[in-house]
């Protein structure tokens, strides 16, 4: 199990490869509802993993290297070209590359942090009283959830974001616009504590870092945090409606199409938090509704479950390297690298010069055996005649 420059490269490849299955399998309702929901949740869990896990496993015969002597060799050899030195140490390319990737991936989490330390403090700071009728609608709702739990949610009234929704860990906050109903409080609760029940704000953390890690790879960049957030979307979903009735299946979508309008006309940005609406996208929120309304999602299946184990160890299955030749072999001698159509012998006297791949390699009294098939030339103006 190793870590190299190539394991690496092969990693964020097979990222790009997985996300590309993910939003097959996510935005084409016909296999979303065959394939399962949460199968679909683990599946995205399993990527998020993945990046993680830049390793080659050579040891166990599970990865293969596939080797190149073109353009991955020309870059090896360009990425270690000295550029210049300072003292004793050189300036490659390679290095340079390696200081604009640690300082990109270090800001992208500098600026997420940030941006989280903020919203956090902009929060604690807001001074809302909450109505009986509101924390009772919310305990109850809790406790159904965590029967056992202690509540450590705090509840805001604001319409800083336009539509209800949960941010943080370990001391949740939930934000409330002043909009709902009695009967909706239930379901607004419950959507919000289903993420903090299935730890969606920890697991978009780590994808955050992946995404630091990975930020110079432009579909990974785009692409993972909103399948990543649809896919927890459609998960609370599930797990809020399957037990459903159709008159409070209809009750649920008329609370998310109250939100949806409200965010729609106070048109706020939606920051990295969990919300109950969300309309940046039309066609992902149009998927969640049919979903509610029909219930034709599963949660999943062994087959399904089996198949993206099998995604997730093929990823490990190949690394791209380029060709490697040693100078020495296991004893110390030197190997030597040739191509038999420029690979001769010149007569030198009563001995044989030998040349493998156009190089001098040494003079020999006798033809070796191993290479008694090479030309014989009188001298190097007989080669230069037999190429014309």
């Amino acid at each position: 199990m190793e870590i190299s420059f190539s394991s690496f490269f092969a990693c964020s490849i097979s990222l790009t490869l997985l996300i590309g299955i993910l939003y097959l399998l996510l935005f084409h309702n016909h296999i979303l509802s065959r394939f399962g929901i949460v199968c679909i949740y683990v599946f995205a869990l399993f990527i998020i993993l993945r990046g993680y896990l830049p390793l080659d496993f050579h040891s166990i015969h599970l990865t293969k290297s596939f080797y190149s002597d073109g353009l991955l060799l020309d870059l090896q050899y360009m990425f270690n070209t000295t550029l210049f030195s300072i003292k004793t140490f050189a300036i490659t390319p390679k290095v340079i590359f390696t200081i604009i990737w640690i300082s990109g991936t270090f800001f992208y989490l500098f600026k997420r942090i940030t941006g989280y330390l903020f919203y956090h403090n902009y929060l604690n700071h807001i001074k809302s009283t909450v109505s009986v009728e509101i924390q009772t609608a919310f305990d109850e709702t809790y406790y159904s959830i965590f029967p056992h739990g202690k509540n450590r949610c705090r509840i805001i009234i604001s319409d800083n974001l336009g539509t209800p929704a949960i941010f943080g860990i370990r001391n949740p906050i939930i934000i409330l616009p002043d909009i709902y109903a009695k009967e909706d409080l239930k379901y607004v609760f419950k959507h919000e504590l289903l993420h903090l029940k299935h730890k969606d704000f920890i697991i978009k953390f780590l994808a955050d870092i992946v995404t630091a890690l990975y930020w110079w790879n432009p579909l990974l960049l785009h692409f993972l945090f909103p399948l990543l957030n649809q896919t927890q979307e459609l998960f609370v979903d599930y797990s809020l409606t399957q037990n459903l009735s159709q008159q409070d299946r209809t009750e649920y979508l008329e609370c998310i199409s109250k939100s949806l309008k409200h965010l729609n006309h106070r048109q706020k940005n939606r920051m990295n938090v969990y919300a109950l609406a969300d309309g940046h996208s039309r066609s992902r929120m149009i998927q969640r509704l049919n979903c509610i309304i029909h219930g034709n999602v599963k949660g999943g299946s062994i087959f399904s479950l089996s198949f993206i184990a099998v995604l997730f160890i093929l990823s490990f299955s190949f690394v791209l390297e380029p060709v490697y030749f040693p100078e020495y072999d296991e004893d110390g001698d030197k190997i030597y690298y040739y191509d038999e159509n420029n690979s001769y012998y010149i007569k030198n006297g009563h001995e044989f010069d030998l040349y493998l791949g156009g190089k001098f390699v040494y003079t020999t009294s006798s033809i070796v055996d191993e290479f008694k098939n090479f030309p014989i030339y009188e001298s190097e103006e007989d080669i230069k005649q037999h190429e014309k």
